[in-house]
């Protein structure tokens, strides 16, 4: 189950795997799968589509997704894949995303900051796609 091909334009995708495994296909030849602890992020820009699945027929998929419109449109459609630095003994958060790019954050063309709160047990209560 998942969704399937679908179209988005002037939006960044960002989407963080917390259980199971997130595959992913788009029009711009990436096709990945992702496991838990592996972001991926996509500039929609001026245009792209993609599918998002679960390519387990026994394990859950569990992950947040966050939408958000760039301060310009018309970007030319971009795609990686991120992974968080490892954190320091004591802190349980981590910069993800942020308009600059700072402490190993993932950089947005928009002004937002996305701390993930790596020790909260409400994190694994986000609805699942079995």
């Amino acid at each position: 189950m998942g969704l399937g091909t679908h179209p988005h334009r002037d939006m960044e995708i960002f989407s963080y795997v917390l259980e199971g495994g997130l595959a992913r296909k788009d029009s711009m030849g990436n096709g990945k799968q992702l496991e838990p602890g592996q972001i991926q992020f996509t500039s929609a820009g001026t245009g792209i589509t993609h599918s998002e699945f679960n390519p387990s027929s026994r394990e859950p998929l569990h992950f947040p997704q966050i939408r958000v419109q760039p301060r310009q449109r018309g970007l030319t459609p971009g795609y990686t894949e991120w992974h968080p630095q490892p954190e320091p003994a004591g802190v349980g958060k981590v910069l993800v995303i942020s308009p600059d790019g700072r402490g190993f954050s993932l950089r947005v063309v928009h002004l937002a900051w996305l701390l993930a709160c790596l020790r909260l047990p409400w994190l694994w209560h986000w609805p699942r796609i079995a």
